[in-house]
């Protein structure tokens, strides 16, 4: 069972005031750590496009190489660190690890691109094609993702000391990292890139994580140790407590890739678009997270869990309705703004937030009270890893296998309904927070008209539309039958 920390008597201050400078500490750090690494993402999907042949494979590729070393790292990290008695010198190697290897990668992403377009070839198959893409992107990036895996749980025992037994603090460092992962990208994508360019971006952010880690080193000085942590009461078991997390990772990121495939048809579609849908989808859950760790909570463990669920499945139908009007509110918000770099970018991000708005606030939420269960469970590193390798599997098999089978609208509606029958075991259809939703999808999945973005002009017809991995082609005959 995970323990506790708290500051020993040999702590060099005590007291309220000294208190709050280690948690504005804390916070400060996870905020730029979140910064760099999502800055980090958004440089290395534009870099290893040149290799890879198109954004949407790259993008697909760097979340699922970003996210499957996230959990890698966050659940074989998580015992060494809440074994020490030094969790912070453990966070500042980890980001001491991250700096040097994107440094070296300014130099070995060029070794990549070529290796790989030698590999690939001017036609590779499609299982070729992707298979390279993930695999070697993934070895590629995996010595720095898996130390960013290691420091929201290094952080959260080191604030574990500074607040009562931990209490709340999985909640707000999730919600400061995903602040500080909105600046990231949209302060690199738009800003660090086009004026500094690839190489001097990486060095900046590099020097961000060589910063945190000279900072933690300082605060290493505080010596804690282990002490019995707080009864959970009502956790539910680990085994289920895992299976919860996981799904709720796949479906997460499988929400969000299939929505920006759906975008894409509407928007610019370029690494702009998607920064501007990221740093959305980001806000939302920080939102939801600082809301959570906020929140005054007397439920049991299952009857919030089962409300939550039950919005996550209403917030993505509102979602899905949405999009069916993403082409009028996209022209209208064109007209709105005007014309122009900023106007084009501010009238993606209104869009993307109608969308991801409701959603992403709940999916906050959900992640953070299960992290929070998982804290006297089985860590909230193995936590994070569970629900991180899940959410790496989903680019893959949303993107590439799923959509080309299903249209939009199906794998939209399964995710509604996958929530709320995650926590059949063992409560089942007892409340309407879990049987409204499915109701209300069995409805959807009959009367909604298919979720096809097209612009079809006055007196014409859609001929054909299909979804493919990398794009969806419609065929339109106009008036004249052109």
């Amino acid at each position: 069972m995970e323990k506790s920390i708290e500051f020993s008597e040999q702590s060099v201050e005590t007291g309220p005031t000294a208190a709050n400078r280690h948690r504005l500490a804390i916070f400060s750090l996870m905020v730029a750590s979140g910064f760099a690494g999502l800055g980090y993402e958004m440089v290395w999907t534009r870099a290893v496009t040149v290799a890879l042949g198109h954004e949407i494979v790259s993008v697909l590729a760097v979340i699922a190489a970003f996210f499957a070393g996230l959990g890698i790292g966050a659940w074989f990290l998580d015992r060494p660190v809440r074994r020490s008695a030094r969790p912070a010198r453990w966070y500042a190697a980890f980001e001491f690890v991250i700096a040097l290897w994107s440094v070296f990668l300014i130099v070995a992403i060029d070794v990549f691109n070529t290796l790989v377009s030698h590999w690939l070839g001017v036609a590779p198959a499609p299982v070729q094609h992707w298979l390279v893409a993930f695999g070697a992107t993934f070895v590629l990036l995996l010595p720095a993702t898996v130390a960013m895996g290691g420091t929201l749980p290094a952080l959260q025992r080191v604030l574990a000391s500074v607040n009562n037994r931990g209490r709340g603090s999985v909640a707000g460092l999730y919600a400061a990292n995903t602040f500080g992962a909105v600046l990231g990208t949209l302060v690199t994508t738009m800003y660090l890139v086009p004026s500094q360019g690839l190489d001097a971006t990486l060095l900046l952010l590099a020097g961000v994580n060589l910063c945190c880690a000279l900072a933690a080193l300082v605060m290493s000085s505080e010596n804690i140790q282990s002490q019995p942590a707080d009864d959970a009461g009502h956790a539910p078991t680990s085994a289920r407590l895992g299976w919860l997390l996981a799904v709720t990772g796949f479906l997460g990121i499988g929400f969000e890739v299939i929505v920006i495939r759906v975008l894409s048809q509407v928007l610019e579609n370029t690494v702009f678009t998607f920064a501007s849908l990221l740093s959305v989808y980001l806000v939302g859950t920080a939102v939801g997270a600082a809301w959570f760790s906020r929140l005054r909570n007397t439920q049991t463990f299952e009857e919030t869990l089962e409300k939550l669920v039950g919005s996550m499945a209403i917030a993505v139908l509102v979602g899905t309705g949405v999009l069916y009007f993403a082409l009028p509110v996209h022209l209208s918000l064109t007209e709105w703004f005007g014309n122009g770099y900023v106007a084009a970018i501010s009238g993606e991000m209104v869009l993307a937030l109608l969308v991801f708005a409701l959603p992403t606030l709940v999916m906050g939420a959900l992640f953070s009270h299960l992290a929070e269960a998982a804290r006297s469970s089985f860590g909230v590193g193995r936590a994070l890893g569970v629900n991180t390798i899940a959410g790496a599997l989903a680019p893959l098999m949303f993107g590439v296998f799923l959509l080309p089978l299903f249209e939009a609208k199906l794998l939209l509606l399964f995710t509604a309904v996958a929530y709320p029958l995650c926590v059949l075991p063992p409560k089942g259809y007892r409340s309407v927070w879990a049987s409204a939703p499915l109701l209300a999808c069995s409805v959807a999945m009959v009367t909604a008209p298919a979720l096809r973005v097209v612009r079809v002009p006055e007196g014409g017809e859609l001929l054909s539309y299909t979804d493919g991995v990398m794009a969806s082609v419609a065929v339109v005959a106009d008036a004249r039958g052109t």
